[in-house]
């Protein structure tokens, strides 16, 4: 790991997916992931899906591309260290989408809820 992550929520099931979110002190900003391993539905659903959202808070120009590469590789050792906990099949995950969001200043977040929502 490149940097010292905190964890602020981890919860979940097979049958609605994993969320952790996770928290950093860099270079006097604050950085926040979120990782959701999305439910497999079905039976025939063998995908491994991951969302992985990062936060950042502080002047925009201390978010380098170095440090966001860093956040990055974190996010996957984490992921790959655990995804054989968070999904009902085994193999290999290839890739995770990514979100990446700058806040000026980032107070008192907090997770509201997580899931997933059907089209009718």
């Amino acid at each position: 790991m490149n940097y010292d992550w905190s964890s602020l929520y981890d919860k979940g099931d097979y049958a609605h997916g994993f969320i952790e979110v996770y928290k950093a002190a860099i270079k006097g900003n604050t950085a926040i992931v979120s990782i959701k391993y999305l439910a497999q539905l079905g039976n025939e659903d063998n995908d491994k899906k991951v969302v992985t959202t990062v936060l950042l808070d502080g002047p925009k120009t201390d978010w380098t591309k170095t440090t966001l590469n860093s956040i990055l590789y974190d996010a996957q050792d984490r992921i790959k260290a655990t995804e054989d906990f968070k999904f009902r099949v085994f193999g290999k995950l290839d890739y995770m989408t990514v979100q990446i969001f700058h806040f000026p200043k980032i107070d008192n977040l907090e997770l509201f809820t997580f899931g997933d929502f059907g089209f009718g």
